[in-house]
């Protein structure tokens, strides 16, 4: 055998060698393990199904559904990730906001009041601006509440008293790199505007279908360049504004095709600008670039009685691209590696 013929061959033992590796790294896409003993891989998309584990194997929970623990969360209601990739949870079951590792290990409870003279009476989505105050919706007095990191209590976003409330159903809110603060109004089908130093500025969005105008819009992200990325709920697109509420592009349309959104909730930016879209009543996320060209997606299985077993309540992106669901119906977190996104991607 010759020289060359004897280092093709090495060369192929050794291609063959990283290939049963590989498979080996690879086999099982793997979510978090949650609290009712649950793995979540991905078959081939767009469906997904869910592995019961044996007793024998290692469990790692994110966090702790139920009970009287400082990690215990019984409602799920927010998601956000920051810049060093640690986890709020809202939770409006227990009135408080907990703070996780990457890894899912407890670290504090930030917030937690309780008694009649609380502030916070039930946390949902939630937000952090460039110096750490965290800024909160209360779904049930309609107040946007800014906390510092300490978890203590900064102010309530300010509106001119002369012009009465101007939050009226706060449904989401996004934070540029500047640190002006984004809110959607659902039942005005506005967005309000306010500066880092938590003062209105102004407000855009008006009821309807035309292009700019908005139906009950659901959610809301900033993107690379802080233009805003908004979830048009009723009218079943994404449509995307300059700050000042400049329409950009949008896109989308009425549909259950791969490509197309139906009610479009949540939505979420990574750090590449590759767009997440929850629809489908929280039963699919969708991948698109920032123009809106459709990537992959994924459908979660249903039960026996039509319900996604997935209920996509928020979404969140970390600093490399790992992509956090919170299932409100499980009452847990999900998390898709980066890799295991690209099974999410059409051929």
């Amino acid at each position: 055998m010759s020289v060359e013929d004897n280092n093709m061959r090495r060369s192929k033992e050794f291609l063959i060698i990283l290939l049963f590796l590989q498979s080996i790294i690879c086999a099982g896409r793997e979510f978090y393990i949650t609290p009712d003993g649950e793995t979540v891989y991905y078959s081939p998309p767009p469906r997904v199904f869910v592995y019961k584990p044996k007793a024998e194997e290692k469990r790692q929970d994110l966090f702790i559904p139920n009970g009287n623990e400082p990690c215990s969360v019984t409602e799920p209601t927010g998601l956000f990730i920051d810049r060093n990739d640690r986890i709020y949870i809202s939770d409006a079951g227990r009135n408080a906001v907990n703070v996780f590792s990457p890894r899912g290990d407890f670290l504090i409870t930030m917030i937690h009041e309780t008694g009649d003279s609380r502030t916070l009476h039930r946390p949902g989505p939630l937000a952090m601006n460039p110096f750490g105050d965290l800024f909160i919706i209360d779904t049930e007095t309609r107040d946007v509440l800014c906390y510092d990191f300490s978890g203590r209590l900064i102010s309530p976003l300010e509106t001119p008293a002369n012009k009465g409330r101007q939050i009226d159903s706060p449904s989401a809110i996004a934070i540029t790199t500047s640190g002006d603060i984004f809110v959607a109004d659902a039942k005005k089908c506005r967005i309000l505007h306010f500066s880092f130093k938590r003062e209105l500025i102004g407000a855009w969005g008006e009821p309807g279908s035309a292009n700019g105008q908005l139906g009950r819009p659901g959610g809301i992200a900033s993107g690379v360049n802080s233009e805003l990325y908004v979830a048009d709920t009723e009218n079943h697109r994404v449509q995307v504004f300059q700050p000042d509420g400049t329409l950009k592009w949008l896109f989308g349309q009425k549909g259950s095709r791969w490509g197309d959104l139906l009610l479009p909730s949540s939505i979420a930016v990574n750090h590449s600008g590759i767009l997440a879209v929850v629809d489908f009543s929280g039963g699919r996320i969708q991948l698109f670039t920032p123009l809106g060209k459709f990537l992959g997606g994924v459908v979660f299985d249903r039960d026996k009685e039509g319900l996604p077993e997935v209920r996509v309540d928020a979404i969140a992106f970390d600093s490399i691209g790992s992509l956090y669901i919170l299932d409100g119906r499980g009452r847990r977190i999900l998390k898709v590696f980066p890799h295991e996104q690209n099974a999410w991607l059409k051929p």
